[in-house]
């Protein structure tokens, strides 16, 4: 399967090991795709990077694994959701901890508003990213 993910930090860089190694082509959705930390964790699993853009494009799956307020930038980066399956683990906390979301809706509901037609899934924010290995 083409795994797109945008974040490359514990959750992202998690994620991306694991399902590296059962076989799946993985590319990171990066800002600046020439960073040395994201290059490095490409290269030691065996992943490749590409612009945000151009790791959505083709990508069966896309796995959102960046700071929430990031998420208006990603949608951006497609003209259509329509169809496409999204892994939501961004968590929508402020400054201090305070809830962005979660009084009247949902982050995910406020993702999905930004990815009109989309099929978004919430997992993978609740556990520590050391359990994604296994």
């Amino acid at each position: 399967m083409r795994i797109a993910i945008v974040g490359n930090g514990n959750i992202g860089a998690g994620l991306a090991r694991a399902w590296s190694a059962t076989g799946h082509a993985v590319t990171f959705g990066a800002r600046q795709p020439d960073d040395a930390d994201v290059v490095g964790i490409a290269r030691d699993i065996g992943a490749s990077v590409a612009t945000i853009p151009d790791a959505l494009v083709g990508a069966e799956v896309i796995v959102l694994a960046m700071p929430f307020t990031a998420a208006p930038a990603v949608a951006a980066a497609l003209p259509s959701w329509q169809g496409r399956v999204v892994i939501d683990c961004t968590n929508p906390i402020g400054p201090g901890f305070t809830l962005i979301h979660g009084h009247t809706d949902s982050g995910s509901e406020a993702i999905q508003r930004l990815l009109p037609g989309a099929l978004v899934v919430k997992s993978f924010s609740a556990q520590g990213a050391e359990n994604l290995v296994h």
